[in-house]
C-alpha cells in the first residue's frame, strides 16, 4: 500500500472521476477550513494498492489548546468518508485503519455520504462508535412543474406567490461587497437564534468559499424596495446540491422572501438536472425544519463514526467526576 499526500489537483480530478460526489469531498471545503483557522490543517491522504485500488480520504486535522489532536471527514457536518474507485476488500480496509491509528490521534470521527453510510459499518468492527444523525432531503425532477405541484404544500405556494406579488426580486451574489451583505444578515440571523458566540463563524470563511468555491458555491440574496432582507448559500455536487445556509431579517418575515429565494434554486436545479437538494438537519430549530418540510424535504437517517483514544477517554472522565464534585 502506497499513502501519498495529495495535491489539491489531484485530489479535485479524483473525486470528479467518480458517480454522485458531494460537494464536501472536493477539496473547497477543507481548503476554506484551512485558510479561516489557524488550529486547523489539511490532512487528506490517498491510499493506493497494486491491484489498482485507490481509496481517497478527506481530513482536516486540529489541535486544541490542552495538545488533543483530532482528524475529521469532515469538519463543520462536511461529509467526507472513505472514497474508492472500487470496494476495497477488508484487508485494505483494515490496513488503511491501521495507517490513521498509528497517527496516534486522540479522536477520528467519519462523515460519510448519508445515501452511502452502510458502506462504513466496517468501521463498528474496528473500535468506532456509529451515532444517530438525520438531514432533510428534497427529490428533484427535471420538469420543476412536477416539484411545485407535487412536493411543495400549498400555503408554500401560496408564499412563493405573495413575495412575487410584494415585488422580492432574487439576486445571486457577485462580488465581495455582496458576501459581506450576506455575512451581516447572517449575524443577525445568528443573534436571533441564541448562537454562542464562538460557534458564529467569521466574515473570512464566507469570503474564503466564495473566492475558492467557483460555480460550486453560490451565495443568492433577496431584495425588498432597496433592502437586502434574506439570503442563502448553495453548494454543488456531482448531481446533488447543499442547501448550507439561510438567512433572514425577521421584520421582513411578512414578505416571504426566503420562500421564492428557495423555490428559484430549486426551479434552477430542476433545469440542471440535478437529481435532489440535501437541506441539512437544522437540530434544535423546529420552525426551520417545518420550513424545509413545505418544500417536500422529508428525512433520512445515517450513522456517523467515532473512534476516541484511551487518553481522550480519560480525560473525559475526569473532566466528568471533577464536574461532579464542584456541583456536589
Amino acid at each position: 500500500m502506497k499513502v501519498k499526500s495529495i495535491t489539491v489537483q489531484e485530489w479535485e480530478e479524483f473525486v470528479k472521476s467518480l458517480p454522485n460526489y458531494n460537494f464536501f469531498q472536493l477539496p473547497i471545503w477543507s481548503q476554506a477550513y484551512e485558510r479561516t483557522y489557524p488550529n486547523c490543517r489539511i490532512a487528506t491522504r490517498f491510499f493506493i494498492f497494486d491491484d489498482g485500488i485507490q481509496v481517497l480520504v478527506p481530513l482536516i486535522e486540529t489541535r486544541n489548546k490542552l495538545g488533543f489532536r483530532s482528524y475529521e471527514s469532515l469538519s463543520g457536518g462536511g461529509y467526507g468518508g472513505f472514497i474508492w474507485n472500487k470496494m476495497p476488500s477488508n484487508w485494505q480496509l483494515k490496513k488503511i485503519l491501521s495507517y490513521f491509528f498509528d497517527l496516534r490521534a486522540s479522536s477520528l470521527t467519519i462523515f460519510p455520504d448519508p445515501f452511502d453510510w452502510q458502506s462504513h459499518l466496517f468501521l463498528e468492527e474496528e473500535g468506532f462508535h456509529a451515532k444517530e444523525a438525520f438531514t432533510h432531503i428534497l427529490n428533484l425532477d427535471s420538469d420543476f412543474g412536477l416539484v411545485w405541484a407535487n412536493r411543495f404544500d400549498s400555503k408554500n405556494r401560496n408564499q412563493v406567490r405573495k413575495a412575487l406579488k410584494s415585488g422580492v426580486m432574487i439576486i445571486p451574489a457577485t462580488n465581495i461587497s455582496e458576501v459581506k451583505i450576506y455575512y451581516d444578515l447572517y449575524l443577525e440571523s445568528a443573534h436571533r437564534w441564541g448562537a454562542q458566540e464562538e460557534s458564529i463563524r467569521p466574515f473570512r470563511f464566507f469570503k474564503n468559499l466564495f473566492q475558492i468555491g467557483g460555480d460550486k458555491v453560490r451565495f443568492y440574496l433577496a431584495k425588498y424596495e432597496e433592502k437586502y432582507i434574506s439570503g442563502a448559500i448553495i453548494f454543488y455536487g456531482d448531481m446533488n446540491c447543499f442547501y448550507w445556509s439561510s438567512v433572514l431579517l425577521k421584520e421582513y418575515g411578512k414578505y416571504c422572501s426566503n420562500n421564492l429565494l428557495l423555490s428559484n434554486i430549486i426551479q434552477s436545479a430542476c433545469n440542471d438536472r440535478y437529481r435532489f437538494l440535501n437541506m441539512g438537519a437544522s437540530i434544535g430549530l423546529p420552525g426551520v425544519q417545518r420550513f424545509k418540510e413545505s418544500f417536500g424535504a422529508e428525512k433520512l437517517n445515517y450513522k456517523y463514526f467515532v473512534y476516541e483514544s484511551l487518553g481522550l477517554k480519560l480525560y473525559k472522565k475526569m473532566r466528568l467526576a471533577f464536574s461532579l464534585l464542584r456541583n456536589s
